[in-house]
């Protein structure tokens, strides 16, 4: 039994619970229709509405309430339901048993005093107890409800996988577990029908996804308030758990409080997406509180969405503006820090309340069509709820010249028109060039945004045509996947721009010309400094699986707390013929002067760095073995080499920290200084998962490492690294070159002379 405390006033002392509406569940005929979708059955009593759960071949009709009905338990005839009204029945499939699967047009009439006081250890409590992939619900509004339950617990449905539109709540709901207000339990377990990863994160339409929540509102108390008397987990004022489904379009007030995992809009939100969303309620957990999504380990993209109401946490640092902790993807998301009280918001940014009703501070809001804003009097509002002010609207042309096509692309002459593309998220299909070199000295950083992120990548063609960009910088210390590109999309393609006296900062997955590549990067060069908590890298974070980075080269300060790479943090694609310079930092943490991790293929590659961290590698911390989308893959890098210095580590090499899994026809002529455990070229070389790890032909320079041992090469004395014959096994036609008794061996690709000396 769910604790008494704010249950409805429906409830009174020792109340008798009445006799069960007359004719419920026994051959009640509906007021007219046939249960087709062209003359759907007509629901306008009570006893029709609830015999619908009566017959298992009923839900999969079509239903168009024409009254309004009264479930008051006081009234004659009333009841307190034991669960939902409309169950699956036993031995239901999801697929297309017995669970709701045909349509409910609530024709905007309103069904008020629902009261359920369900078993706090049974499942699906609500009007409708699960909602099928093809159950339809629209146009319903529920007025002062009263909901306990257990597991899965909503207003309307306790786990919805179908679509549901233009629905609205009143009153109290509570439970134990993946509790909201209108919905209990969101979306299935992939992220849409094609399975998990199609569409995997990018914004999905509204019927390819299972669980669509659009245009609907809750107005709720969800759960308890009182900190000593929290109880349930993932609690939210809308949904409690969104897990892989689609909430666009709505909004939820009121309060939410319960233990943990606790969102003023969703209590835990994975795989799934929030667009064009508000909460603007009060929130309270014992931990993981958040304004807008409450659990610890969100996943899911969010989207043009702001929070707007008081946070808080028994937990230190436990209650976050927007999220608590990890969100997946966001974009243009806000929160308003002086009515929420928190200082941190994962995944967007902090405004004052005067702030949030600017109309400037909602760029790129405009093009989904969703929001209107008083402008310096309210906070935007969904424009369904037909509240005062003007739409927001973008510009419907920010590019002048040009049709974006391949054969004809926009031209970018201006800052303004550079800066306007992070904006422009309907564009980032579409072809660019830059005709000028551009200066952002003048620019504040505050209104830089990254172009494109994992929901809506860029996956155009942005072609820098050799010019420069300088002075770029972008300050998002709260948000992940931070570059001049957010992320850059599979179709996507950046090439022949440098970005020079560059500043990046942000959270995670964080890079000076891009945060994800999953598309390809080339003839570009990055100068500047970039930092993050972690997964940062000189040029970009992450090189995804079908990502390829060619002829590239980052050079300047790199630093976070873990996941470091001078190029790349994270390599699960393809990088050739590219190189890093300048200095790598982990504070803490593991760095590689290349690349801090490798599951994918780097060759023809060179690193120049000075690599400080705990775990440090000359030119990579880990090779490896990695268990990704696309199956088991294993990281190979070949005909590389480092040249720079390994200092203030723990557990270092010349080359490689750690690896398991191939490296051939690479050296390294590292200092190695000040580290406690070392390797001349490898600390560490061990197969993994019954993959054969490989160090071939592979050598370190003993004099310069001032190291004579390794877990794997061989060593040679500084005159031999600079002999031809101490390389068996290595291309030196078409590959590599060497200045004989000179130099160590060069990449051709470099153009490297003989007299151009070291």
């Amino acid at each position: 039994m769910i604790d008494s405390y704010a249950t409805s006033k429906w409830f009174v002392g020792t109340m008798t619970i009445l006799s069960v509406l007359a004719g419920v569940c026994a051959g009640v005929e509906f007021a007219g229709g046939t249960g087709e979708p062209n003359d759907p059955y007509q629901i306008a009593t009570a006893e029709q509405l609830c015999s619908i759960g009566s017959d298992a071949n009923l839900l999969g009709k079509h239903f168009l309430l024409i009254n309004d009905i009264d479930l008051d338990p006081n009234l004659s005839g009333g009841k307190v339901f034991d669960g939902a009204l409309i169950a699956p029945h036993p031995g239901y499939s999801i697929e297309e048993g017995a669970v709701f699967r045909g349509a409910f047009d609530g024709n905007d009439h309103t069904i008020c005093n629902l009261t359920i006081e369900a078993s706090s250890t049974g499942y699906r409590a609500g009007l409708f107890g699960f909602i099928g992939r093809t159950g339809r619900v629209k146009a319903l509004r529920l007025g002062s409800v009263d909901v306990q339950g257990g597991y899965r617990v909503g207003a309307l449905v306790g786990e919805n996988w179908g679509t549901i539109t233009e629905c609205h709540v009143t009153g109290v709901i509570q439970g134990r577990e993946y509790v909201g207000g209108l919905v209990g339990y969101n979306g299935s377990l992939r992220t849409g029908r094609e399975g998990p990863d199609i569409p995997r994160y990018e914004l999905p339409s509204l019927d390819s996804v299972d669980g669509v929540i659009y245009a609907c509102s809750a107005d709720v108390e969800v759960g308890l308030m009182s900190p000593s008397r929290l109880q349930g987990c993932h609690l939210g004022g809308l949904v409690g758990r969104n897990s892989g489904g689609l909430i666009y379009a709505c909004r939820a007030t009121g309060s939410v409080g319960g233990q943990q995992g606790v969102g003023g809009l969703i209590g835990t939100h994975s795989y799934g997406w929030i667009r064009s969303c508000y909460a603007r309620n009060r929130v309270h957990a014992g931990q993981y509180a958040g304004g807008l999504t409450g659990d610890y380990n969100s996943t899911g993209s969010i989207l043009f969405s702001y929070a707007a109401g008081p946070v808080s946490a028994g937990e230190e640092d436990s209650a976050g503006g927007i999220s608590v902790s990890y969100v997946n993807s966001t974009y243009l998301c806000y929160w308003d820090a002086q009515t929420n009280g928190c200082v941190s918001g994962q995944g967007a940014e902090a405004k004052t309340t005067e702030q949030m009703m600017m109309r400037e501070t909602f760029r790129g809001w405009g093009y989904d069509g969703q929001w209107v804003l008083e402008d310096g009097q309210d906070y935007p509002r969904l424009a369904w709820e037909g509240s005062a002010g003007e739409p927001l609207v973008d510009d419907p042309d920010p590019f002048e010249v040009g049709e974006g096509t391949e054969d004809d692309p926009y031209r970018i002459a201006a800052s303004e028109q550079f800066l306007a593309l992070g904006y422009s998220w309907p564009w980032f299909d579409r072809h660019f060039v830059l005709t000028v070199d551009i200066d952002l000295s003048g620019v504040d950083p505050n209104i830089v945004v990254p172009i494109g992120t994992l929901a809506i990548p860029f996956s155009g063609v942005f072609d820098g045509d050799d010019h420069e960009i300088r002075s770029f910088r972008l300050f998002r210390p709260h948000e992940y996947r931070v570059g001049m590109f957010g992320c850059i999309g599979a179709e996507g393609v950046v090439k022949s721009v440098t970005v020079l006296a560059a500043q990046v900062q942000g959270l995670t997955t964080v890079g000076i010309l891009a945060g994800v590549n999953n598309g390809a990067i080339l003839t570009c060069h990055t100068e500047g400094c970039v930092s993050g908590e972690g997964s940062v890298g000189g040029m970009l974070a992450t090189n995804d699986v079908n990502g390829t980075v060619v002829s590239c080269t980052s050079n300047g300060e790199v630093v976070g707390n873990w996941s470091v790479g001078g190029l790349v943090s994270g390599n699960y694609g393809f990088i050739n013929a590219s190189c890093s310079l300048g200095a790598v930092t982990a504070i803490g943490g593991a760095a590689g002067g290349f690349v801090h991790t490798n599951v994918g293929v780097v060759s023809s590659s060179w690193s120049s760095r000075t690599v400080r961290g705990s775990y440090a590698g000359g030119f990579a911390e880990w090779n490896g073995v990695g268990v990704l989308r696309s199956g088991t893959q294993i990281g190979e890098i070949r005909d590389c080499y480092c040249i720079g210095a390994v200092e203030e580590a723990q557990r270092a090499a010349g080359f490689i920290r750690s690896n398991s899994g191939i490296i051939r026809r690479c050296y390294s002529a590292s200092q190695v200084r000040s580290v406690k455990e070392a390797g001349g070229f490898a600390a560490s070389h061990k197969s993994r998962d019954s993959y054969e790890s490989l160090i071939e032909d592979c050598y370190w320079d003993i004099e310069t490492s001032g190291l004579a041992t390794s877990a794997a090469g061989e060593g040679r004395t500084s005159e031999q690294m600079r002999q031809q014959a101490s390389f068996a096994g290595w291309n030196f036609e078409s590959t590599w070159t060497i200045c004989e008794g000179v130099d160590y061996p060069r990449l051709q690709w470099k153009g490297v002379e003989c007299d151009d000396g070291f």
